[in-house]
C-alpha cells in the first residue's frame, strides 16, 4: 500500500516537472515506465553533454527513446539551445524575474521542485553580481509521498510537540518529509489543529498542505524566525536545511517557548557531531530527539536525548571533555581542539576504544 503511494506520489511529481520542460525532454522523461519514473530523483542537463539522471543515488542516462541506459552513449544530446530553452522554461520566459535567484545558485518551481544552476558568473569583491552563462542545470524532483511519515510522527510526537532535528545525506528524502508532517500535523493529525510557521528561505515547502501552516518564503531564516515568533505566535516552526549561521535565531525560537522541527545535513552520529555550531543547540536543549535518515526514504535511527547522550549510548565517542579513558584503562588527551565546551575528537578512523567524558567545563 505505501510502495503504491509512493510511486502514484513520484509519478504527479514527474508530471509537475514535464508540464514545465521542453518538449523533447518531456517526452523522453513519458516514456518512461511507470517504475523507472517513480525511480527518478533528479534530472541533470549539461551542455554537449547526454541527458542524465540520479536513480537509487547511481547516475545513469536518459535516452530521447524514454528508456534508463548505463552508457552515456545512448543519452538524449543536450544542446546549448535545448539548455537554454529548459532555462527559459523553468523561469517562466523570464530570465529577469529570477536574477537573485540565478545570483544564488538555484530556481524553485512550482511543487516544491528545485533546480541547481551552473555556469559563468560575474563576480566582484567575493559576491556574485550575475549569472552570464548557464551550463549545467540539475532538476531536483520533490517526491510528493514519504512512507515514513505518519510512522516518525507517532515515534516523535505521540506525546506533544518538542524540539525535533531530521538528519540525512543528499537523497534520503528531508525536505519531503518535513513537508508531509508539517502538512500533518496543521491539517488535523490525532483531531488536532496545530499553528504550524514554516520558514522557505528557497520555496522547497511549497505546495505544503495544511489548514493551519503559515509559510514565509523568501525571508533569510534568521529575519522569518523572528518575525514568526512575534507575529504568528506558531506551536511549532518548521525550517529546511539549517545551517550555522542560523543558530543564534533557531536559539532564541526555543527560549520563547517554540519547538522547532528542521533538517540538517549529515548522515550519521559522527556528522552531525563535527558540525560545531550544533553542539550549543543540543546543549541548550533546542533539539531533544534526532531522526536518522539514509538513502531513499530509509529511517536508520530515532535517539532521544541530546546529541551527547545519543553518541554515549552509540559508543561513537566523537565528543570529550578534559582527559578521556582509553579501553586498556589508562588515560590521554584526546587529539582535537575545543568547540563550545567540549573537546572534539579530530583524525581517528576507529573511534570504538574511546569512552567520552560529557561534562561542561
Amino acid at each position: 500500500m505505501v510502495d503504491n503511494m509512493q510511486e502514484n506520489g513520484k509519478r504527479d511529481a514527474m508530471e509537475e516537472v514535464s508540464r514545465l520542460l521542453p518538449t523533447e525532454i518531456a517526452e523522453a522523461l513519458a516514456g518512461l515506465s511507470p517504475r523507472d519514473r517513480a525511480l527518478v530523483t533528479e534530472l541533470r542537463l549539461r551542455v554537449n553533454r547526454p541527458a542524465a539522471v540520479t536513480v537509487r543515488g547511481e547516475t545513469m542516462f536518459l535516452s530521447r527513446h524514454g528508456r534508463l541506459c548505463l552508457s552515456p552513449a545512448d543519452g538524449l544530446p543536450v544542446t546549448a539551445s535545448l539548455l537554454r530553452e529548459t532555462l527559459l522554461c523553468c523561469t517562466g520566459h523570464s530570465l529577469h524575474s529570477c536574477a537573485d535567484q540565478l545570483r544564488q545558485g538555484y530556481l524553485t518551481l512550482s511543487g516544491g521542485h528545485r533546480v541547481g544552476v551552473a555556469g559563468l558568473a560575474r563576480s566582484e569583491h567575493g559576491k556574485v553580481l550575475s549569472v552570464q552563462e548557464v551550463t549545467a542545470l540539475n532538476i531536483r524532483i520533490a517526491w510528493g509521498v514519504s512512507p515514513l511519515a505518519d510512522r516518525l510522527l507517532e515515534q516523535l510526537f505521540s506525546a506533544g510537540l518538542t524540539g525535533t532535528l531530521l538528519a540525512g545525506p543528499p537523497h534520503s528524502g528531508k525536505t519531503t518529509l518535513l513537508r508531509q508532517m508539517a502538512a500533518r500535523l496543521g491539517g488535523g493529525w490525532q483531531g488536532q489543529y496545530r499553528r504550524v510557521a514554516a520558514v522557505v528561505e528557497r520555496g522547497e515547502l511549497a505546495g505544503c498542505g495544511g489548514e493551519t501552516v503559515d509559510i514565509l518564503t523568501g525571508y533569510p531564516k534568521g529575519a522569518a524566525i523572528e518575525l514568526a515568533i512575534r507575529s504568528l505566535s506558531p506551536q511549532l516552526l518548521v525550517c529546511d536545511e539549517l545551517a550555522a549561521g542560523e543558530a543564534e535565531a533557531v536559539e532564541a525560537a526555543a527560549l520563547a517557548g517554540v519547538p522547532l522541527l528542521a533538517t540538517v545535513h549529515g548522515g550519521s552520529l559522527q556528522e552531525l557531531g563535527r558540525k560545531r555550531w550544533l553542539l550549543p543547540l543540543f546543549r541548550q536543549e533546542v533539539f531533544q530527539q534526532t531522526a536518522l535518515l539514509g538513502s531513499d526514504f530509509q529511517l536508520k535511527a530515532v535517539e532521544k536525548g541530546g546529541l551527547p547522550d545519543a553518541m554515549d549510548r552509540c559508543g561513537t565517542g566523537v565528543l570529550l571533555s578534559g582527559r578521556c579513558r582509553i579501553s586498556d584503562g589508562t588515560s590521554a588527551d584526546p587529539p582535537g581542539g575545543t568547540a563550545h565546551g567540549y573537546r572534539t575528537v579530530a583524525g581517528r578512523s576507529d573511534l570504538s576504544g574511546w569512552r567520552a567524558e560529557y561534562a561542561h567545563r
